[in-house]
């Protein structure tokens, strides 16, 4: 249920709603932006590394997308724009399956953190540690060892009870992608004055 449900059911609440609306819309497109930045990066690193040489260092200080002598290239800007709209149609598209997939954000907060969380917090430092520091003794290597692999447990059993408790919503609720009518919703309590 949207947090203003605890307002009274009046005209200035559905101000707050659209005001909070837009407040997240904009924040999304921020934050889609930055994603977006990530991913095309991502996308377009180079493969080989080139050396630099003598004619590569002159053209260097010309910028992105310009060649010798300081001339556009024609192609440069059409591939940027190319990968900027299928990066940000990608991050569309799967913040929408997201939502629609597992709808229920404690479920999607379980889910992180049996993926994510414990991954981040226990497993990641272990590992670089045992790969970066060959001066531990072997009571702090058998130490972080235990760690991963009893976090790689946990881990899994997290996601697999996240996993059992979303289907379980999906057969009390309805499954991914439902359009509920309002009389459905009203008869299952599920977002109080909001028809």
């Amino acid at each position: 249920a949207p947090v203003t449900d605890a307002l009274p059911e009046d005209p200035w609440a559905q101000v707050a709603n659209v005001l909070l609306f837009a407040h997240v819309l904009i924040a999304y497109i921020i934050e889609l932006n930055i994603l977006t930045k990530g991913l095309v990066h991502f996308w377009d690193r180079p493969v080989l590394k080139i050396p630099q040489t003598a004619s590569t260092n002159a053209t260097a200080g010309a910028g992105p997308g310009t060649g010798p002598a300081g001339k556009r290239e024609g192609g440069k800007g059409a591939k940027n724009r190319l990968l900027w709209l299928l990066s940000s149609s990608f991050l569309v598209l799967a913040a929408f399956l997201l939502s629609n997939l597992c709808s229920f954000f404690s479920e999607l907060l379980a889910f992180a953190g049996a993926t994510g969380g414990i991954a981040t917090t226990y497993i990641f430092p272990c590992v670089f540690i045992l790969k970066v520091d060959q001066n531990i003794s072997r009571t702090e290597r058998a130490v972080c060892k235990t760690i991963v692999v009893l976090s790689c447990v946990f881990s899994s059993v997290c996601l697999v009870n996240t996993c059992l408790d979303i289907v379980q919503k999906w057969q009390d609720v309805g499954p991914p992608f439902m359009c509920m009518s309002c009389n459905y919703k009203k008869a299952n309590h599920l977002t109080p004055g909001v028809c």
